[in-house]
């Protein structure tokens, strides 16, 4: 896979088969940015031997070989450590670059509060984009949604139609629980909240389900419900990625969940597994 920014401007491509491999671009200034960026992690030493490694990973998983993986995890982990840190370097030597926000955005393992600090740097001209307004809407995002904080209310039809909101449920602990029919590791967590819900439904606790299920999704989205035991409010708009809640609190991937105490304060986030029993048997 080649990844490159596009914005403003004619891009040039050269390259030849099979899949653009040693594919040029040439054009603006954010494509000579970007093309010194990646230089720089060719030339990085602490990268040596990444498209072996990856290549190897792959052959390991098509083979499912879990043992190999974890084997090659270390080394894949202590990369994508120097990538990031490479990447931070290029950006705070970068401030005015247009591909700096969007650099910054595909950083997955930093923390949201050390890419505000970062992306409080950048100059008023490289947050003139797509990559940095998302990113801002995300570090806004995060201050009015991190533990401690009172959850945002939000309004939104159940499965017959009713307009069900968070603050319905206040008095009581509540799970905010972001999935979907079509998410694999969604449907797997599922029995997890179930057993949570069964365990502790009847000491002031309950789940809200918010789906991301398609526009033409509904009847998934019943099935799964009932598939999977869900026997708690279920909501959505059908609006997949651009559900209004997903949104407002800036949903980018699921399962995803936000636990609130009965006076509307989130008190924990993205508990998975295990993680929601320990916390619930804490709590109450």
């Amino acid at each position: 896979m080649i990844f490159y920014y596009l914005d403003k401007g004619n891009v040039a491509i050269k390259g030849d088969g099979p899949m653009f491999k040693n594919a040029t671009f040439s054009g603006p200034q954010y494509i000579k940015d970007y093309n010194e960026y990646t230089a720089l992690l060719k030339q990085a030493p602490g990268l040596q031997g990444q498209a072996a490694l990856y290549e190897q990973a792959n052959k390991l998983y098509a083979a499912k070989d879990s043992a190999g993986l974890a084997a090659l995890e270390p080394k894949m982990k202590r990369m994508q450590e120097e990538r990031d840190s490479l990447t931070k370097q290029w950006i705070l030597q970068h401030p005015k670059s247009g591909i700096s926000a969007s650099l910054l955005s595909h950083l997955n393992d930093v923390p949201l509060d050390e890419k505000e600090s970062i992306f409080n740097k950048l100059s008023a001209a490289a947050k003139e984009n797509g990559p940095a307004k998302r990113l801002a809407h995300s570090i806004r995002v995060n201050k009015l949604t991190c533990i401690g904080s009172m959850a945002p209310d939000f309004t939104q039809n159940d499965t017959l139609g009713k307009p069900v909101s968070l603050k319905d449920f206040r008095g009581k602990y509540v799970l905010i629980d972001f999935w979907a029919s079509w998410c694999h590791p969604c449907r797997e967590e599922n029995p997890n909240v179930v057993a949570a819900f069964q365990k502790y439904s009847s000491k002031n606790f309950t789940v809200l389900g918010i789906s991301l299920d398609q526009p033409t999704g509904k009847e998934k989205w019943l099935n799964a419900i009932h598939q999977d035991n869900l026997t708690w409010t279920h909501v959505s708009d059908l609006k997949f990625w651009n559900n209004a809640i997903a949104q407002q609190y800036d949903i980018r991937s699921i399962p995803a969940n936000l636990l609130v105490d009965p006076s509307g304060k989130i008190i924990a986030k993205d508990l998975h597994g295990d993680e929601l029993e320990k916390k619930l048997a804490e709590v109450l």
